[in-house]
């Protein structure tokens, strides 16, 4: 083999080498824009799968959260202060984002997972979180699945003591809305208390921030 064949052989074979190195790479995660307040996970966490039923008595499982940004928060319509704040709040998010001529067009759903599915059937759903929007999703379901995915979450809640058997009991639960991205990963928690400008911004830059 010529010198000039040898040579143009080592050129290829080095070209390849580092092309492939290249294309295999890592790509360097993107830095975190310093406007973000909530607690955001830069490579999100996939939900574990789930069976409930929405407001209208429809199976509602994770495959419904893909395609759109999903704001979750657990709660239960008796609930005297922390549920009505919060989907308050998203109400007055939602009318802000509608409005937004850069993001309004983001697939995006609230939705309100019961806590206290003995009383929170479909009907009473529906009612409750049409009052809000009539947008709003609404969850219940049997103990055990919400059980699971609260775990998974890491979304704590108890009865009081007379709990299930009674008729006025309260429920205990956390106030953090979850932002699930379209994948159906945990990309952020929103930790009370809720500002509707600090949700909405927050959630533009990690739109913004996924996509890049």
């Amino acid at each position: 083999m010529k010198r000039s064949q040898v040579i143009l052989l080592i050129i290829v074979g080095g070209l390849s080498l580092w092309l492939g190195l290249w294309l295999s790479r890592d790509k360097a995660p993107a830095p975190i824009p310093e406007n973000i307040s909530s607690t955001l996970l830069p490579q999100g966490r996939l939900l574990p799968e789930f069976h409930l039923v929405n407001q209208e008595n429809q199976p509602f499982s994770r495959d419904d959260l893909v395609g759109k940004w999903s704001f979750l928060f657990f709660g239960y319509t008796h609930c005297p202060d922390v549920c009505p704040a919060a989907l308050t709040t998203m109400q007055w998010a939602w009318q802000i984002l509608g409005n937004n001529k850069t993001h309004q067009n983001i697939p995006r759903q609230m939705v309100f997972i019961s806590v206290d599915p003995r009383r929170d059937t479909p009907e009473v759903m529906k009612s409750y979180v049409k009052y809000f929007d009539p947008s709003f999703i609404g969850l219940t379901g049997e103990l055990p699945e919400i059980d699971a995915l609260t775990r998974n979450l890491g979304i704590l809640y108890a009865y009081t003591p007379e709990g299930k058997d009674g008729k006025n009991y309260s429920v205990s639960h956390s106030g953090q809305i979850l932002l699930i991205d379209p994948k159906a990963n945990l990309r952020a928690v929103f930790s009370p208390p809720h500002e509707v400008d600090k949700i909405v911004g927050n959630f533009i830059s990690i739109v913004d921030y996924v996509k890049e």
